[in-house]
């Protein structure tokens, strides 16, 4: 079973689990910008940064996702 929690996100970055990451904040990612407050953003941008290292790096996929990232609420 997948963790759906947003705050377990990281943990399937650390394992080398991109596709579960993804899925565990898709819920976030999704949300209207009135709700996206600022701790989820502050969040994101740490998972965001992980995306940018190995194993990640040059990854289309983590590129995708870190951009969206980057992009919410628009910009």
């Amino acid at each position: 079973m997948r963790n759906t929690s947003p705050l377990g996100d990281a943990a399937y970055l650390q394992i080398g689990d991109l596709d579960s990451a993804t899925a565990a904040i898709r819920p976030i990612l999704d949300l209207p910008a009135d709700r996206q407050i600022s701790w989820i953003k502050k969040r994101l941008g740490r998972f965001a940064a992980m995306l940018r290292r190995d194993p990640y790096r040059g990854s289309s996929a983590a590129d995708d996702l870190y951009d969206e990232i980057r992009n919410l609420g628009g910009g």
